[in-house]
């Protein structure tokens, strides 16, 4: 069976697959946006979750691989909630986007310092392609 993958042909982003036997995937590609592009996967053992893989096109030849987590930090998950007592989120890549219970924070020099003056359980996400989601809990006292 022949299988392709279709992805962002700037980004690497996947953005659907299909097989079959005796199947026209140029045909196939117009299902998709305008700068796609197929990757010929026949034979070729991918991640079982393509919505947590991209295709690599950092080398010679576009390979699919897994996603992986953000190297993020936390140096501490309960806090004294004075807003002086902080945590520090480190490890963090530069322009990401990291939301407190959806109040953005963009950081720029690696690490996001936080501090509370309520006490409450405060969620810290991330969401940025390809890195796989981030969450973490934060507890201020």
């Amino acid at each position: 069976m022949n299988r392709f993958i279709a992805y962002e042909t700037a980004t690497g982003k996947i953005l659907g697959s299909f097989s079959g036997e005796e199947i026209n995937a140029d045909e196939h590609m117009n299902n998709f946006p305008n700068g796609s592009s197929k990757l010929d996967v026949t034979g070729v053992a991918t991640p079982p979750d393509l919505r947590k893989a991209y295709v690599d096109l950092s080398g010679a030849e576009p390979r699919v691989l897994p996603m992986i987590g953000l190297p993020l930090a936390v140096s501490k998950e309960t806090v004294i909630a004075d807003g002086v007592d902080s945590t520090t989120i480190s490890g963090v890549p530069e322009g990401l986007e990291i939301l407190v219970d959806g109040t953005s924070y963009t950081v720029t020099d690696g690490s996001l310092e936080l501090s509370f003056s309520v006490p409450d359980t405060y969620l810290l996400t991330a969401n940025q392609w390809p890195w796989l989601p981030w969450k973490k809990e934060i507890v201020a006292e």
